[in-house]
């Protein structure tokens, strides 16, 4: 039987976020919990089979450098079917999907490509035509695995690089490997020449210094390449130092400004440039223009458009710090360091952690309360993620429908 136009498929109206627990951090057991309500919409029984609920990420490229290289990647993380196989004129299926732990976070790259996710409920009725209808519902990710905080990106980092003519060579350590927008990434530098000739260091002179952070974008398709951007660069000129026998120390900092092109920060100039300050008012007025928000077709949201480090089914980005250093009378040497661009400063990451703690804490009474009411959860090799018992449906039926479901 044809399904009428008039059905539909919505998810169920909640106070609360769909996505629970923080994508990233496995020990909060990240879910999408909701309520898929279907409706005839004529208030007349239609005849259906079974509903199909998928947990979709899709990741587009933005610019291909090869025709044959697809667009997109569409993957499924976890699919499941409920049989209705009945006349019915509303049914209610709540759900409750496990998130997996490297999914990667909803986000759009100004030059490379965006990664998008969302459920997919497929109605099934009888008949060989016109029986299949499929809704879409957005899914907005956000990763907590790359917080500043975390100790893996707190513990120093320090090495030495030789130029290739062995004239030079450049120590250097980093405090600290990851940093959120507007953060300084701050470098340690020593340069100087080779002990073992001591002519090197009357010779050997300093002329520049130039200190960039990179994106690089990993396609990893049938046809892989690798393409990069410069996000921010700051040199400084020394006009032939000369290193001497102690040779050269310096500090160095580069900012990480997203906000320049952020959209989101674009809104909020283009809204009232009020929203954009820091500065607290000593005397706060309540003179904020309202604030507009008109319905976007993408589904990627205003705060999901700015750098930061994340791997996805088709593509990664990644990030490299850059040191170059000009020398007269020895080789140019540059330093390649990877580093971690976080979607949150250090400021917000300490109020988060707090969440995060909070939200394994109330992750473990979660799963208790499920295994107690409806069972133990299991895990889908197939799908690497686990798999929570559902609570039952609701059905409702007409009492003066004499026709059989077939």
């Amino acid at each position: 039987m044809v399904l009428p136009d008039s059905f539909d498929i919505n998810l169920k109206p909640s106070n609360k976020s769909m996505v629970q627990g923080c994508p990233g951090v496995p020990k909060t057991y990240p879910v999408l919990v909701g309520t898929l309500e279907i409706r005839s919409g004529t208030g007349l029984p239609v005849p259906l089979e079974s509903i199909e609920l998928r947990f979709v990420t899709v990741d587009t490229l933005k610019n291909k450098p090869h025709r044959e290289i697809p667009v997109s990647l569409r993957k499924v993380n976890y699919e499941t079917k409920y049989p209705i196989n009945d006349r019915v004129i509303s049914v209610d299926i709540p759900f409750t999907i496990g998130i997996k732990n490297d999914i990667g976070p909803t986000a759009e790259s100004a030059k490379f490509g965006s990664t998008t996710h969302k459920l997919e409920a497929t109605a099934i009725s009888t008949g060989t035509k016109n029986n299949v209808k499929t809704f879409e519902f957005p899914v907005v990710i956000t990763t907590y695995d790359t917080l500043p905080l975390y100790r893996q990106f707190n513990e120093p980092i320090s090495r030495v690089v030789d130029s290739k003519d062995t004239h030079v060579m450049v120590e250097y350590s980093l405090p600290s490997s990851a940093i959120g927008p507007g953060e300084d990434l701050v470098i340690n530098t020593k340069i100087s020449t080779n002990p073992t000739s001591k002519k090197l260091a009357d010779r050997v002179k300093l002329k520049k210094i130039t200190m960039e952070i990179v994106e690089i974008f990993d396609c990893r398709c049938d046809r892989s390449f690798i393409k990069e951007a410069l996000i921010a660069q700051k040199s400084q000129d020394y006009d032939g130092l000369y290193l001497g026998v102690k040779g050269f120390s310096n500090q160095f900092s580069i900012t990480f400004n997203p906000n320049r092109n952020n959209k989101y920060s674009l809104f909020l100039k283009h809204q009232d440039p009020k929203l954009l300050t820091k500065v607290q008012q000593t005397h706060p007025t309540n003179d904020l223009k309202p604030l507009i928000i008109e319905r976007q077709q993408n589904p990627i949201p205003l705060t999901h458009h700015q750098p930061l480090t994340k791997r996805s089914n088709y593509f990664s980005t990644y990030y490299e710090l850059r040191v170059k250093c000009k020398f007269s009378h020895a080789k140019d040497v540059e330093i390649q360091q990877p580093i971690t661009i976080a979607p949150f400063d250090r400021v917000k990451s300490i109020h988060l952690l707090k969440w995060i703690l909070k939200e394994s804490e109330m992750a473990s009474e979660f799963l208790r309360k499920i295994e107690k009411e409806l069972g133990k959860i299991s895990y889908d090799n197939n799908f690497d993620t686990l798999v929570y018992p559902q609570r039952k449906m609701s059905k409702m039926r007409s009492k003066d429908d004499r026709e059989r479901f077939q």
